[in-house]
């Protein structure tokens, strides 16, 4: 992890020109900001998902007990031993959990900004964010593993179809400086795509477990 090039980063994407611009060409909602987390030495996992939520949005931060997202979906599938009922009932223990996950995960996204929403869930973000930042933030982390959630996230690295992707978990790697960076690919964990998450094609169940046992490796 170099510190300071993620920080440089960071004020880059908090500065992005597409901001003050009212008919950009990302896929920002209007109401939105860029949304970063923290980055430390310990952390050795990236995380890259496909956009901020609209109550991280909301409330300005990504990692905090009212986003339920994080709390219900993103720690769940990070921390075997994690119970998201438990957590909603008592912010105490969730907070031992997310200190877990800030020491050891570096969470960016393909799309920096909450994008807005449809009917059915988030609208489609565009290329244009992870063109400017993605693989540099990658360099940067220099993680030892890659966990890509949702289909944006994994497209933009793997190349390939979700399912495709999903299907080559534990052969997949992303080459950085001359390193082969293992990666694990997961459709987005959302109640709101509970279909794909039951599709045996997707793997849900077998991929949050391959993801946890890496995670109790650094435990």
């Amino acid at each position: 992890m170099d510190i300071e090039k993620i920080k440089q980063i960071n004020k880059e994407i908090s500065q992005c020109k597409y901001i003050s611009e009212e008919n950009n060409p990302c896929s920002r909602d209007i109401s939105s900001k860029p949304l970063c987390t923290s980055p430390a030495k310990t952390q050795k996992i990236l995380l890259i998902s496909n956009s901020p939520s609209n109550i991280a949005n909301s409330n300005n931060t990504l990692i905090g007990f009212k986003n339920t997202f994080f709390r219900d979906h993103i720690l769940s599938s990070f921390f075997s031993d994690y119970n998201k009922v438990t957590a909603k009932a008592d912010e105490t223990y969730f907070k031992k959990f997310c200190e877990k996950f800030n020491q050891l995960v570096y969470w960016t996204h393909y799309s920096k900004c909450y994008p807005g929403k449809t009917k059915t869930g988030h609208k489609p973000a565009n290329s244009k964010c992870s063109d400017l930042y993605l693989k540099r933030e990658i360099e940067a982390v220099s993680p030892d593993y890659i966990i890509l959630m949702g289909s944006n996230a994994i497209k933009f690295i793997s190349k390939d179809s979700l399912i495709n992707s999903i299907s080559k978990n534990g052969n997949n790697s992303y080459k950085v400086n001359n390193i082969d960076i293992p990666y694990i690919c997961l459709t987005n964990p959302a109640n709101s795509n509970n279909g794909c998450k039951k599709d045996p094609r997707y793997r849900f169940k077998e991929t949050v477990e391959q993801i946890q046992i890496t995670m109790d490796d650094y435990l």
